[in-house]
């Protein structure tokens, strides 16, 4: 797939790899900043709601829901691949109800061999609503 924008960013860490996972592997704990209102989020919040798996194995689903200045906001995620503490990928589906972005696929990879561990996120944006040409 073709993305109108997309980014990567990679940080080193000095943390063992299985503990910095366990935290990213949380999608409770990775989208936090997004259940409190906030000015990036115009005073609006995101609550989550996960499986039984809790986003934490293949074919896991996330949802989140929020509303801002009255519109319903929703997205749900699946993971697609995940190998701990190395790797995990996941991205939107079906309809995706935000006002930036659409389909996203997001990971996280470990890309040393060493004790730390550098997680590369990739964040690949295509807006919700292309604007006319």
């Amino acid at each position: 797939m073709t993305y109108q924008r997309s980014a990567s960013s990679t940080v080193a860490l000095s943390a063992l790899a299985e503990r910095v996972f366990e935290l990213l592997d949380n999608p409770a704990f990775l989208g936090a900043h997004m259940e409190e209102p906030s000015v990036m989020m115009l005073g609006a919040s995101m609550k989550y709601d996960l499986d039984e798996a809790e986003g934490r194995a293949v074919g896991s689903v996330i949802r989140m829901r929020g509303s801002i200045l009255g519109l319903a906001l929703s997205v749900e995620e699946v993971v697609t691949e995940r190998h701990p503490p190395l790797s995990k990928t996941w991205e939107t589906r079906g309809t995706v109800r935000l006002l930036v972005i659409g389909f996203l696929p997001y990971g996280i990879q470990d890309q040393s061999r060493q004790i730390g561990m550098q997680p590369e996120r990739q964040d690949r944006v295509q807006p919700a609503h292309p604007s006319p040409r």
